[in-house]
């Protein structure tokens, strides 16, 4: 029974073919074939955590948009690279590194889906096309129809990707921070058509910043202030969250070259809208009218948030400044100063006879007003201790006190003007207290014994004894950084008293 497996082609159309021949070609057919044909090849990054990243060309593909485009998508849908190939902190674990070259950007797939859904890939794509046209007919020298393509540009809309972005108000208050200063920077730039700096973008950021420094001012939000080299940082608190932002010193400024400003004007494209909805979501929680309109008779006048009407806002309390009156001096910055006053619950007056605090920043001739003269850091440093500060020692021509930071911890070393300070603040403090001086007493030996506890150094190692491992480990560490602290404000200690010596 020696049969070929060709032979079993040849007898196909046989009536009846034995069965042997049958069993025997089956058999040899099984055996021809291998394990590797029958199962699927598998390919490199197309399984497991690593098949969810891909290149950055590879987006552009799968987009079909051009780099630019894809830049501003990603700035203004919130999308950025993973570190993926080095092991960064968005990684996901099961990645094999070994696929990923180093040299590469990588994003992951589902932040491409993003950008792919929405309206916005699609306005892009028109408002590229539309460009192409409008750039043929110029090529034409047909201008008339050109001017009228270009007055029908595509126009797109980010209150959609805003509410995705910050589904909430309070989020979106929380991102302010970065938007708020960003937009102060921009407000202070000049024009320029060929750096992408457009004109209305930069009136459109003076008029919000100046719309939610008008919130801040008639809400009394304000708490912490401070100038530095870089500008005056403010610190307002709206709806129990911090909101910080630095607003420029107001100086000419230049146009470095090695700056895209084009990026600069996509994160300001996204932060104006931002600040547009909480500006208006906040002047309806406080009753004020949005927009706010110009006082009558400051028409001419610039759109500051002084000059804008006083509105009906509630005010949690009158305020430091409440019934005092101040003029500011043509040389000192009067937008960062009148927004402590205003915030402060003081008044800004146009006369000098009329105030009861004149505030300039130079050398003092004769006294024309009977009235107290004080330089600008007076404002700023009432405000960080919420107490009305002597004004002797901000007197024009005095030397001017330290200017500490609100914004700095005093861990270890504690500077001199913080002690006057401190110390300043609870005499205030005890002059306006009410209280008998029995519950007075009664309360400093309440608070000794407390203290007396907490020093105790067996009663804290009982404690730590019934504090879990990990966390004992984490309170170490904490012990060891304050140790190391106050080793450090020792030296400085040291080293103060050798210099005064």
């Amino acid at each position: 029974m020696s049969y070929q497996v060709k032979d079993f082609f040849h007898a196909r159309h046989d009536e009846n073919p034995p069965a042997e021949f049958i069993i025997c070609s089956l058999q040899t057919l099984i055996s021809s074939f291998s394990l590797s044909d029958m199962t699927v090849k598998k390919k490199a990054n197309q399984e497991g955590p690593t098949k969810n990243f891909v290149t950055r060309t590879q987006a552009l593909k799968k987009l079909q948009v051009s780099l630019k485009d894809f830049q501003r998508l990603c700035i203004l849908k919130g999308v950025y690279p993973r570190d993926v190939a080095r092991g960064g902190t968005l990684t996901s674990k099961g990645i094999n590194r070994r696929k990923l070259k180093k040299d590469k950007i990588y994003y992951h797939i589902n932040d491409i889906r993003n950008l792919a859904s929405g309206d916005l890939l699609s306005k892009f794509r028109d408002i590229s096309s539309h460009l192409k046209r409008f750039k043929r007919l110029v090529a034409r020298d047909e201008l008339y129809d050109a001017k009228l393509k270009l007055k029908n540009k595509p126009k797109y809309s980010l209150t959609a990707i805003v509410k995705q972005r910050c589904p909430s108000l309070i989020s979106a208050v929380s991102d302010l921070d970065d938007a708020i200063s960003t937009i102060a920077a921009v407000s202070a730039l000049p024009g320029d058509h060929k750096r992408d700096l457009n004109l209305s973008m930069i009136s459109k950021c003076s008029t919000q910043l100046n719309y939610f420094l008008k919130y801040v001012s008639d809400t009394g939000s304000l708490t912490k202030t401070f100038i530095s080299i870089k500008g005056f940082y403010f610190q307002a608190l709206i709806l129990e969250r911090p909101v910080t932002w630095i607003i420029p010193h107001a100086f000419s400024q230049s146009l470095p070259h090695e700056v895209d400003f084009k990026v600069i004007m996509t994160f300001v494209e996204y932060y104006l809208e931002l600040l547009r909805l909480v500006n208006y979501k906040l002047y309806l929680m406080a009753g004020m009218e949005y927009p706010p309109k110009i006082k009558k008779g400051s028409e001419n006048l610039p759109e500051d948030f002084y000059n804008f009407e006083p509105s009906n806002a509630v005010r949690t309390s009158q305020g430091l400044f409440h019934g005092l009156k101040f003029y500011v001096a043509r040389e000192v910055p009067l937008c960062p100063t009148s927004l402590i006053i205003l915030s402060c619950g003081g008044e800004l007056v146009e006369n000098p006879k009329d105030a009861t605090h004149i505030i300039l920043d130079r050398p003092l001739g004769e006294r024309e007003f009977s009235c107290e003269y004080v330089q600008p850091q007076y404002i700023f440093d009432s405000l960080n201790c919420n107490v009305l500060l002597p004004v002797g020692e901000y007197a024009p021509g005095v030397t001017l006190p330290h200017h500490l930071s609100p914004f700095s911890t005093d861990d270890g070393y504690v500077p001199d003007r913080r002690k006057e300070l401190d110390m300043f603040i609870k005499q205030e403090a005890e002059n306006l207290l009410h209280s008998d001086d029995e519950s007075l007493k009664e309360q400093q030996l309440k608070y000794l014994d407390e203290l007396k506890q907490e020093l105790n150094p067996e009663l804290r190692e009982m404690q730590k004894s019934l504090i879990p491992k990990k966390h004992r480990r984490l309170l170490s560490k904490i012990e060891y950084g304050r140790k190391r602290k106050a080793e450090a404000a020792e030296k400085l200690a040291s080293r103060k008293k050798t210099i005064k010596k």
